[in-house]
C-alpha cells in the first residue's frame, strides 16, 4: 500500500508533531489532532487505513475512539507509557489491534506499519554518522532521538528548535506552588511533559518527571524534586538550542 491515511490523535504537542514527522516520513499521509472531539466525525466523512490514539485525551478517552474505529473497521492503535497495558483486560476488550509503548522509536513505527500491511519497504532506518554519540550525562540523548527521528535534517533541526517553548509552559505549571493543591491536574501535566521531554530525547529529564507523576499520585509534592526538575530543564535548553543553532523554528 502506498501512502496510507492515518488519523493521529495525541494532545501533547510536541509529541503529536514527532509522530506526524515519524509516520510522513515513512510515507504515510497524516491528519493529526490534539483532542477526541473531532473524532467521530473525521472517521464518519474520511475513510482512513489506521487510528493512532493516545489513552489519555481531553473530551475522548483511547477506548472511545476504539470504538468508534471499530465500528468503520478501521485499525486501531493505542499509544500508552503503561508497560502492561497490552496484557491488561480493559485494554484487551476494546480491541485495539496493538500497543506501541511510549515514547516510539522510527523502527518500531515503521514494524507495526509493515505488520498491519500499511508499508512494503522494510529497508532498516539509517541514522546519522557525525553526531557525538558518547556523553551519557548529557541532556540530550542523541541516540535516543534519532532513534525516535531518524536523520536530524533541517526540518527534524527546526521542529526541535521550537520544544522549549512548548515544554515551558507545562514545566512552570509543575513548579506552580498552587500544583501541590490540584493532585488530578499535576498527575495530568506530569503525564504530558514526560511525553514532550523523551520525545525531545530529554531522557533525563523524562525520568525525573515521571518521579514527580509518580509522586503527585501518592498526593506527595517534593519541592526539591521540583527544583531539580527545573534546573535539569535548562540544560535541556542549553543543549537543544545548541543542536539546533541556526535554525529558524517552524511556526
Amino acid at each position: 500500500m502506498q501512502n496510507p491515511r492515518i488519523l493521529l490523535i495525541e494532545d501533547t504537542d510536541s509529541v503529536r508533531e514527532v509522530l506526524t514527522r515519524q509516520l510522513e516520513v515513512l510515507g504515510a499521509s497524516v491528519t493529526a489532532l490534539a483532542d477526541g472531539d473531532q473524532v467521530k466525525r473525521e472517521l464518519d466523512k474520511t475513510r482512513y487505513d489506521l487510528v493512532i490514539a493516545d489513552l489519555h485525551l481531553p473530551n475522548c478517552s483511547g477506548f472511545d475512539i476504539a470504538r468508534f474505529a471499530n465500528a468503520k473497521n478501521c485499525k486501531v492503535i493505542l499509544l500508552s507509557g503503561d508497560t502492561q497495558a497490552a496484557t491488561r483486560d480493559d485494554f484487551l476488550t476494546a480491541q485495539f489491534d496493538q500497543v506501541l509503548l511510549k515514547p516510539v522509536t522510527l523502527q518500531n513505527l515503521k514494524n507495526m506499519l509493515l505488520k498491519h500491511g500499511l508499508i512494503s519497504n522494510d529497508d532498516p532506518i539509517i541514522a546519522n554518522t557525525n553526531l557525538d554519540r558518547t556523553d551519557s550525562k548529557a541532556a540530550i540523548n542523541l541516540r535516543a532521538l534519532e532513534e525516535q527521528m531518524g536523520h536530524l535534517d533541517d526540518v527534524a533541526l527546526q521542529m526541535l528548535a521550537r520544544f522549549p517553548e512548548m515544554m515551558r509552559p507545562l514545566v512552570q505549571k509543575i513548579s506552580d506552588p498552587a500544583a501541590k493543591h490540584d493532585q488530578k491536574d499535576l498527575e495530568y501535566i506530569t503525564h504530558s511533559l514526560k511525553s514532550a521531554a523523551r520525545s525531545a530525547g530529554a531522557m533525563i529529564l523524562g525520568d525525573m518527571v515521571e518521579r514527580v507523576q509518580e509522586q503527585a499520585m501518592r498526593d506527595i509534592y517534593d519541592r526539591a524534586q521540583i527544583d531539580a526538575l527545573l534546573t535539569e530543564f535548562a540544560r535541556v535548553e542549553i543543549e537543544l538550542n545548541e543542536l539546533c543553532k541556526g535554525k529558524v523554528a517552524i511556526s
